[in-house]
């Protein structure tokens, strides 16, 4: 009860992190843990690390656990006006399109989904 749950809620929990790809460990009559850390996307981190001269070229950074589709998210705030720069990076993303219009899904904290609006003159 240390968590200030019952163990069902516990178990769920563990159960939807497994669902998205989690590798989590049993540790007999202690609990689960994870078998390597996972270091999550923070737009606060990412930013910071940039380069000041990169930072000029970029508006901004949204970091997202899971989405659709990072394309998808950015289409449609270009749509609504965001400005060039914008960058979309997510943990996982579930309805992703890769090239020819291919499903792409994106395991969770297995690798990079990004996508950058970039304005061209013309």
């Amino acid at each position: 009860m240390a968590l200030g749950m019952s163990r069902m809620a516990v178990w769920k929990h563990i159960h939807a992190l497994r669902e998205r790809g989690v590798a989590l460990e049993v540790v007999r009559g202690r609990g689960y843990r994870l078998p390597a850390w996972i270091e999550l996307l923070d737009a606060g981190t990412i930013w910071d690390g940039l380069e000041s001269e990169t930072r000029k070229s970029l508006t901004g950074v949204d970091a997202f656990l899971e989405i659709d589709s990072t394309n998808s998210w950015l289409r449609q705030r270009a749509l609504e006006g965001a400005p060039s720069g914008s960058v979309c990076v997510a943990e996982m993303q579930n309805a992703g399109r890769g090239r020819r219009s291919r499903r792409w899904i994106s395991p969770f904290a297995a690798g990079l989904s990004l996508s950058l609006l970039w304005r061209t003159a013309g």
